[in-house]
């Protein structure tokens, strides 16, 4: 209903308790733009692939049956966008060539071998850096750290790649004030999952910064 004011002390509200993810930061940035600035138009080349891609699917429902180029003109739309995603090299590719098989199954369409090859390749690629990856990981701390970090970036929402990564900081890096902002985030994130704060309270009472009975205490109340 464009009412800013409510929606910011709604999203301000939200942030005070869980991490937002990148969308969600995108979503809050055009909503805070004015109306009409150049500001948005250069927003729009960054907004998530996948979201967009539905958009214009919602767009080829609105259209009126009748209307066959308009109707076959969104075909073509949207067929780029599924080849452009399933061409960049990302996490659950899988999960988006079932998306593009289911939907034009139901155009009663042939599967496009262009969009197939461009999933090939990109396949190829991402199981290319995958294993580089599995061997960058025998390397030093700080940089499987930084792995991590951009793991959680691409997948904010999956408990368990927050649990691996702060299973390997514990066993890996002695930096206390490290360690506890990643559980910091983690928890945020993920508050209903109890392995987490179970570890980030030994974590915090194992620590070589002598945290503090009080702190703990702040740490266990919250998890409760």
């Amino acid at each position: 209903m464009r009412d800013v004011e409510k929606l910011r002390a709604a999203r301000e509200a939200m942030s005070e308790l869980f991490l937002l993810t990148p969308a969600m930061w995108q979503e809050w940035i055009e909503d805070e733009l004015p109306p009409y600035t150049g500001l948005q138009q250069r927003c729009q080349p960054v907004f998530p692939r996948q979201a967009y891609r539905q958009y214009e699917q919602a767009i080829f429902l609105s259209i009126d049956e009748t209307d066959t180029q308009a109707k076959e003109k969104q075909v073509q739309r949207i067929r780029g966008l599924f080849r452009r995603q399933l061409s960049v090299p990302l996490a659950d590719m899988s999960s988006s060539l079932t998306q593009y098989k289911t939907w034009e199954e139901k155009q009663g369409s042939v599967r496009d071998p262009i969009v197939l090859s461009a999933y090939q390749k990109a396949m190829e690629m991402y199981n290319a850096r995958a294993h580089f990856e599995e061997h960058e990981k025998s390397g030093t701390p700080a940089r499987v750290q930084v792995l991590y970090e951009r793991d959680i970036t691409d997948i904010p929402t999956s408990p368990d790649l927050w649990v691996d990564y702060t299973r390997h900081l514990d066993k890996t890096l002695k930096v206390g004030s490290v360690v506890s902002n990643v559980y910091l985030r983690a928890t945020k994130n993920f508050s209903w999952v109890g392995e987490l704060w179970v570890r980030y309270l030994l974590s915090m009472e194992c620590s070589h910064t002598h945290t503090s009975e009080k702190e703990l205490a702040e740490i266990f109340e919250k998890s409760l």
